[in-house]
């Protein structure tokens, strides 16, 4: 512990020997968290409700099946096509709520391929720039 601390609590080893000092208290919550503990709760949060929100977002896409008047099978068929981006983001969601780092390179990744199949679709269009590539 470092020089000038004083306990009024007893702080975990990892809490005294990352900072040599355990956090002080919060002047209006009384809260004995840091401010980038705070920081770092309200980042992680932030970006799951965002997944959440995103994957709602892309999820309702597969309703559009309903008005095709397909049949049961056909409909649950082509719903559950439609689904499958849903259920792909919803499993790296799960990875990363419990391995943040991991998450972050899933995420990474579905982007960069999203831009390279976007850019490969522009390309079997005539006349198109494909994304500023030739």
């Amino acid at each position: 512990m470092g020089p000038g601390c004083i306990l009024e609590w007893s702080p975990s080893e990892r809490e005294i020997a990352s900072s040599g000092c355990p956090p002080e208290r919060h002047l209006l919550t009384g809260s004995r968290r840091s401010y980038e503990q705070y920081l770092k709760a309200d980042t992680v949060l932030g970006t799951r409700l965002l997944s959440i929100l995103f994957i709602t977002f892309i999820g309702m896409f597969a309703l559009d099946v309903f008005g095709a008047n397909l049949g049961f099978w056909n409909t649950l068929l082509a719903l559950t096509i439609h689904l499958v981006p849903s259920l792909v983001l919803i499993g790296a969601l799960a990875v990363a709520w419990r391995w943040e780092w991991i998450g972050a390179v899933i995420y990474t990744a579905a982007g960069m391929l999203y831009v390279v199949m976007l850019c490969r679709a522009g390309c079997r269009r005539p006349r198109s720039s494909c994304c500023g590539l030739r």
